[in-house]
């Protein structure tokens, strides 16, 4: 019997979502509420970009989100967009 229980647990653990895919859908759907991302590595941003992609919620409002504090360059690029299949 415990080995059943503990197969139930590992089989039950794949399909939890990670702390970061968690995060990343809550920020795709509340994108309206965002007013900077702060400093995230460029895999999380690359998740970001590509949940609002899948949902079509890329406008021009969203973009400058991605831009550099800087504005010296875009985090991911316009062509990075293009790759996701978004259109603005």
């Amino acid at each position: 019997m415990h080995g059943a229980a503990a197969a139930a647990r590992r089989a039950h653990a794949g399909g939890v979502p990670s702390l970061q895919a968690l995060s990343v859908r809550f920020l795709v759907d509340n994108i309206g509420a965002v007013s900077s991302f702060g400093v995230l590595p460029p895999g999380a941003l690359h998740a970001i970009a590509s949940g609002l992609c899948a949902q079509r919620a890329l406008s021009e409002e969203v973009l400058p989100l991605f831009t550099a504090e800087d504005a010296v360059r875009l985090l991911p690029t316009v062509a990075a967009f293009m790759r996701y299949g978004c259109s603005l």
